[in-house]
């Protein structure tokens, strides 16, 4: 698998790379984060709202998650994962 699969987005826009796989369940994960406007939008959403809401792809499914800062430097805390068909929440990339 190639390392860019593991990308997950917020509002359209990259946030970063999970380190090893794409999470499926709630738990802290490492990630690499991009230099950008995705990362900043997670960053700003999660001091102002404790949380923000983002995605990733994984073949012909869209797979929404809550996102908390982790305990340290690359590190998120994710929880409450649903997996919805690309096609049901009107998603395009």
């Amino acid at each position: 698998m190639n390392y860019l699969e593991f990308e997950f987005y917020i509002d359209g826009r990259e946030v970063g790379l999970f380190k090893e796989a794409f999470p499926t369940s709630a738990g802290r994960y490492g990630y690499e984060p991009y230099r950008g406007l995705g990362h900043l939008d997670m960053c700003r959403t999660i001091d102002a709202l404790e949380f923000a809401r983002c995605f990733y792809i994984d073949g012909a499914d869209v797979v929404h998650f809550d996102v908390r800062f982790g305990d340290g430097h690359g590190l998120l805390n994710l929880s409450n994962f649903e997996r919805v068909p690309k096609h049901s929440d009107g998603y395009e990339l």
